[in-house]
């Protein structure tokens, strides 16, 4: 119970506390009576907080092994406890509390075994049967009034639990005057007073899976949108159009799209896969995502780089402007600016569309003024948006400009040229209609002069004018201000002084409807360009790349992870910044440039995870497995594998033949050293080697290679083994009495039928200039002649291990086909004494050995390589 609901280091303190506790009151005990001889010596046993932190960690392991199993009957669990909010003990002590809460939680199992009906008063027997992973069938009152069904086979169907209402314990509490919920002291630093800590029960604050932080990630990215009802399945809807959108072939060959779509591997496709889980889920499932999701949007934003100034570039799709300017052409930005500006909520009566019609190079900027919606202010009734022209040129005629307009938008009727005067060419966003129809003038029709209606703006207006006549020059018209799009482009004004929207966001329904299923409206490049850069500031500025930073680390977590069966993490990495992470690969330079050689990399590699290299991936698997610690891979160069909890990370170069090749560098395998913390296993610096024995020679018996391919080495087998040296690592929180993280001296060894022949270093072996691989990694070989060819010289084979440590001079055969310990453990040994080694994939070819031999035969390899080759079979 103990391990289920506090971390390691403070588990550990309240074992330490109760042991403590313990040995005082059997030391108390009355010398008179015959049982204090035993209760005297129980009392001068001594058990240490390393051997308390070893047992709580064998416990830890125990309970992740059992709640992947039952990981279904687990969630079903926490939704109800989440709801129920029980203390689980209230005593004032840690020795009390602990025996109380004990003592509680095995009356419940008890009743549970014994299959008789329970009322449950307070957390301790939930706790339990979480822990012992017992699941009954439990009617919760202040929840539902239905069962909740557990199906657990180990338990009786018949009867159930049942648990009351939360207020019937508030009452009590409040008449009792009990404290807050399973609160104790505990020393978990070395200097100090105790620190009073406290754990609630329905925080689920131990391990999570990788597919719930895609969850909370996405909850993340969320953080900052505008909009009231919004929530997971909304989110989720715009996901999956989103990349729907940037991922159609059929918009990318429509649009001559000349960029590489998102892959599913990268930031970007895993949050669209997070998205449809959520809508493809149950409903039960759909619970437990809205909690993280939830988690994510509201209380760790920072956990993907997003602060208060800055919103990640799916929610600046809420900006009208800047989503608008990712319209294919100028005619979808103008249906987009009408749609948006009607959905709302804005009245067309006091709206007009201001956009400036493509010129040639030698013509001046040509402005229209149109409608928002079909306008029947004039005495024929018409469907057509009406439009008004207005152009600086002298130069160009009606029937010119009008041809240019039919250009844009089909829909469209001419009625008068418009006399406007403002600055929305320098982006002021500020104009006045002269000639404006009596719809519009009779809203708002203002006299004055030049600077009494445009005020700031005048400068704007009038750039050229510095006479103070200018300035109040008087006009008179409707005046009208931007308030969606961009002045210099396209763009809505609404007259001055009339009611208008709070909040110009862009709801999910907008947002989607323009980026649905079949729709042209959104330039598939633009958007995927927008997407793949940097975090935005607000209001818009340059930012960093702080947010593209931390998605690309959450997606080369979810590919290693992928890797390794999908392990739970710690749920606290939720509190740590995923682009501060030291473990990560260093990106001196933007991910997504303005002036790039080659956008489309630049496009494609925003999206995808970074490559994580053997310590880079192990100082990962630290981070996650203890949500804390954030190390350098610089110190983990020699690190073959780590322990945790229950798992046990391993390099997969020691688990396989040094010839097999896999996209994995990482293998998990269930178990752990038998120590508290997170062990990082490195090899000694030196490892040994068994010397040659005088009676050895008597029993080896060389003879030449004769080409036959067969395994000797049937009983070599690899031991691992601990030296005893520790090396504790840096994990940046000082003070505590545990060491969390530390190098663990490990060996790997040789035995040939039981006995000793020598430790190995692994790892280095293919980074070294002695070892080569025999034909072509990626290719098979095509050689007609693959038996056994004459050499230069003798070949001689090599059968045992006494026959190796004691080899002749010349090249030999070590012959060990099939056998991957034993090959891997020769090519190792061999390589460690500097020996030129020659291994052989899976198809043997001796063409391809001599052209190796050959090929590696170079004054330098015989000046360093102390005898002639070793070829393994």
């Amino acid at each position: 119970m103990l391990a289920k609901l506090w971390p390691a280091t403070e588990a550990t303190s309240i074992w330490e506390e109760m042991v403590m506790r313990r040995t005082e009151q059997l030391s108390a005990a009355d010398g008179k009576d015959a049982r204090s001889v035993l209760a005297a010596c129980a009392a001068r046993s001594s058990l240490t907080r390393q051997q308390l932190a070893n047992w709580n960690a064998s416990a830890r392991a125990w309970l992740r092994a059992g709640d992947e199993v039952v990981h279904v009957e687990q969630a079903r669990l926490k939704l109800v406890i989440g709801e129920i909010d029980k203390p689980v003990s209230t005593e004032k002590n840690v020795y009390e509390n602990v025996l109380d809460a004990w003592i509680r939680a095995m009356v419940v199992l008890n009743e549970l075994i014994k299959g008789n009906p329970h009322s449950i008063t307070d957390g301790a027997g939930l706790v339990a049967m979480s822990a012992w992973h017992l699941f009954r069938d439990m009617w919760v009152p202040s929840i539902t009034n239905q069962i909740v069904k557990q199906n657990d086979h180990l338990v009786n169907p018949d009867d159930s639990l049942k648990s009351r209402r939360q207020n019937d314990w508030e009452r009590r509490q409040k008449a009792e005057g009990l404290p807050g919920p399973f609160r104790w002291p505990a020393t978990t630093f070395i200097y100090g007073d105790p620190i009073r800590m406290q754990k609630a029960m329905n925080t689920d604050g131990s391990r999570i899976t990788i597919n719930q932080l895609l969850q909370l990630a996405m909850g993340s990215v969320f953080h900052g949108w505008r909009e009231s009802d919004f929530n997971a399945g909304k989110a989720a809807a715009i996901l999956s159009d989103l990349w729907n959108h940037c991922t159609d072939t059929s918009i990318a060959t429509t649009q001559e799209n000349d960029l590489p779509l998102p892959s599913g591997d990268g930031w970007f496709g895993l949050l669209a896969k997070t998205a449809q889980k959520y809508l493809t889920s149950e409903a039960v499932a759909r619970v437990e995502c809205r909690k993280y999701f939830n988690i994510g949007r509201k209380i760790c934003p920072e956990f993907l780089g997003i602060d208060g100034e800055s919103v990640s570039p799916i929610v600046a799709l809420q900006r009208p402007t800047g989503f608008i300017q990712m319209a294919v052409d100028l005619e979808g930005q103008l249906r987009l600016l009408r749609k948006i500006a009607i959905t709302r909520g804005y009245d067309t009566r006091d709206l007009v569309l201001l956009y400036r019609v493509p010129a040639t190079q030698d013509e001046a900027n040509t402005f229209v003024i149109a409608t928002i919606s079909p306008y029947n202010g004039i005495p024929e009734v018409s469907t057509f948006d009406k439009r008004w022209i207005s152009t600086a040129s002298d130069h160009r005629t009606s029937d010119d400009v009008l041809r240019e307009v039919a250009d844009v938008d089909i829909r469209t009727e001419i009625i008068n040229e418009a006399k406007i005067s403002g600055g929305w060419t320098t982006g002021s966003g500020r104009l006045l209609w002269s000639n404006a129809p009596a719809d519009y003038s009779e809203r708002n029709l203002v006299t004055g002069s030049v600077h009494e209606i445009f005020g700031n703006c005048t400068e704007s207006v009038l750039p050229r004018a510095e006479s103070v006549q200018d300035r109040h020059k008087v006009i008179t018209g409707v005046p009208f201000e931007c308030v969606l799009g961009d002045p210099a482009g396209a763009a809505v004004y609404c007259i001055q002084g009339t009611q208008r929207p709070l909040d110009p966001a862009l709801s999910s329904d907008a947002i989607r409807a323009t980026i649905g299923a079949g729709t042209m409206t959104i330039s598939q490049n633009a958007l995927i360009k927008h997407l793949g850069g940097a975090c935005l500031k607000v209001p818009d500025s340059p930012a960093g790349n702080v947010h593209m930073q931390s998605l690309k680390t959450l997606c080369s977590i979810v590919k290693l992870y992928e890797q390794l069966g999908e392990p739970t993490i710690a749920m606290n990495i939720r509190s740590m910044r995923l682009w501060e992470m030291k473990w990560m690969p260093a990106v001196d330079q933007p991910l997504v440039t303005e002036r790039s050689r080659s956008p489309s990399l630049d496009i494609k590699d925003a999206f995808e995870p970074h490559e994580l290299d053997l310590p880079s991936s192990f100082a990962c698997i630290a981070t996650l497995e203890s949500g804390s610690m954030n190390i350098s891979s610089s110190n983990l160069q020699s690190v073959m594998a780590l322990s945790s909890d229950d798992s046990l990370y391993i390099a997969i170069a020691l688990l396989s033949d040094p010839a097999v090749t896999t996209g994995s560098k990482i293998t998990r395998i269930r178990g752990n050293i038998g120590r508290a913390g997170i062990a990082l296993l490195v090899p000694p610096q030196r490892p040994r080697v068994r010397a040659k024995e005088s009676q050895d020679w008597t029993l080896v018996n060389f003879a030449d290679f004769d080409g036959d391919i067969t395994n000797c080495f049937q009983s070599t087998s690899l031991h691992a083994s601990f030296t005893g040296f520790v090396l504790p690592l840096d994990s940046e929180v000082t003070g505590l009495r545990d060491t969390e993280i530390y190098l663990f001296e490990t060996t790997i060894s040789v035995h040939d039928k039981g006995r000793w022949v020598g430790d190995l270093r692994i790892l280095p072996l293919f980074h070294q200039p002695e070892f080569r691989m025999i034909g072509d990694k990626n290719a098979a070989c095509n050689h007609v002649q693959k038996a056994l060819i004459p050499f230069e010289e003798d070949l001689t084979s090599i059968d045992s291990w006494k026959g190796y440590l004691d080899r002749p001079v010349g090249p030999v055969v070590f012959r060990a086909h099939g056998s991957w310990m034993a090959r891997l453990a020769a090519a190792s040994l061999s390589v460690q004494q500097k020996h030129l080694t020659l291994l052989f994939k899976e198809d043997t070819c001796w063409t391809c050995a001599k052209d190796a031999w050959s090929r590696n035969n170079s004054m330098r390899e015989r000046a360093e390589s102390k005898k002639k080759p070793i070829f393994i079979m």
